[in-house]
């Protein structure tokens, strides 16, 4: 009487160790919600840029009307600018980011494209620097465990860069980046780059839980065949 019932109490742990794993945020993240930030800091940084995942968001275009940057101020910005076409229905200019709302799969990478830094009206000084960084939003917790891919894509030749190209970062932490920032009066002019998120592997510790659910119910399978 006893073994007729083990499938089930075998059954109800694998259950209980599935919601287990679907409830630990550091395990669920890559199906999770998340936000990055890329902006200036040092005097004169004025606009920045938010990336990420929100369950309120729309896959290409979240609509608005992009944002106008006065041409007469004296700032240094990071913004984001996209084309109207197949993957953004909505007006070509400037926005303040973009959310989607699919989740980067475990394993997999989503690339934002259409980064631009520039200043206008101000020189820039070893101070000025670009930050990417996890926003403190209760409701966008930090991206775990999420790795980046920063590429420049275009840099001016009046910035005479000799740096990097790219740059791999750990977006669970902030890291500022020294990125040549160009004086121009048209914001396309300016250095381009694009960034690739990249969502984690679900760590073996926790893949090994649930296949500790899982074998006894294998071996109770087993079991079961030959008896």
């Amino acid at each position: 009487m006893i073994k007729k019932y083990v499938w089930l109490v075998h059954l109800l742990c694998l259950g209980f160790l599935l919601v287990v794993y679907s409830a630990d945020p550091a395990l669920a993240q890559s199906a999770d919600n998340w936000n990055i930030g890329l902006s200036t800091i040092g005097n004169g940084s004025a606009m920045g840029s938010l990336i990420g995942i929100a369950p309120w968001a729309h896959d290409g275009y979240d609509g608005g009307t992009g944002m106008y940057i006065n041409p007469s101020y004296k700032v240094i910005i990071l913004d984001y600018y996209k084309e109207y076409g197949p993957d953004w229905d909505g007006p070509s200019g400037f926005y303040g980011g973009d959310f989607e709302k699919t989740p980067i799969a475990a394993g997999e990478s989503r690339t934002w494209s259409g980064f631009y830094l520039w200043a206008q009206n101000i020189t820039p000084t070893t101070a000025n620097r670009v930050a990417i960084y996890s926003p403190n939003d209760p409701y966008l917790p930090p991206p775990a465990g999420y790795m980046g891919h920063l590429v420049l894509d275009y840099v001016p030749e009046s910035c005479n860069y000799t740096g990097s190209m790219d740059f791999w970062l750990d977006l669970t932490v902030r890291t500022d980046l020294s990125l040549p920032i160009p004086v121009v009066t048209d914001p396309l002019q300016g250095t381009r780059f694009h960034m690739t998120v990249f969502a984690p592997v679900p760590e073996p510790s926790s893949l090994a839980v649930l296949g500790m659910g899982i074998a006894p119910l294998a071996m109770f399978g087993f079991r079961k065949r030959r008896w």
